[in-house]
This record gives C-alpha cells, sequence and structure tokens, in this order.
C-alpha cells in the first residue's frame, strides 16, 4: 500500500495548493479523471467500494497526470517511482469494475 502527500516528490515541480480541487462525478471513469489545465481531479463515487490499495493506486495515478497529461512511457516511471506495487491494485481494480458500477 502507498499513501501520497501534497509535499510528496510525485508532485514535484507542480505548484500544489493546500487543497486539490475535486468533485464526485458519475460520467468519469470508475476511478477519477483529471481536468486540464485546471488540475481539478474528478472521482467517481463508485471508488468508495474499492479496497485502499485500489483507491490509492487511482490518486496516485490522477496525480502523476498533473505532471504528465498522457499514459507515456515519463508518466508510467513516475507511477513506478512511487507506487511500485501499483500493477496488483490496478488488475484488482479492473476486475470489480463490474460489480463497483452494479451496487
Amino acid at each position: 500500500m502507498f499513501r501520497v502527500s501534497v509535499s510528496s516528490p510525485l508532485l514535484g515541480g507542480y505548484d500544489v495548493p493546500e487543497t486539490l480541487p475535486y468533485q464526485i462525478g458519475l460520467n468519469c471513469p470508475i476511478g477519477a479523471d483529471v481536468r486540464q489545465p485546471a488540475g481539478e481531479i474528478i472521482l467517481n463515487p463508485h471508488l468508495i467500494k474499492a479496497p485502499r490499495a485500489c483507491i490509492d493506486y487511482v490518486l496516485v495515478h490522477e496525480l502523476a497526470h498533473l505532471k504528465h497529461h498522457d499514459h507515456g512511457t515519463e508518466f508510467w516511471r513516475l507511477i513506478d517511482a512511487h507506487a511500485g506495487d501499483w500493477r496488483k491494485a490496478k488488475h484488482h481494480l479492473d476486475g470489480l469494475v463490474e460489480v463497483l458500477l452494479t451496487d
């Protein structure tokens, strides 16, 4: 399991406010989405039903999008550097999508 604070090196080079803007949105993917250029993270309310490791993965994934707007090599290097066990959490979450969305 991994945790990220706003002082994390994951966000190095990004001017992070005391609190990140976010909203709850049913029309975003199962986890979340980042609106650019505002950097607003939109969370799917169904995510709360996922295991904590899956939630942490989604949050790290979206925070990484504040530095890298695509899923290129640098994006995945950043994820690997700050959430080494992300593949297990993503695989678990991918298997839960239908269950999370129907409950």
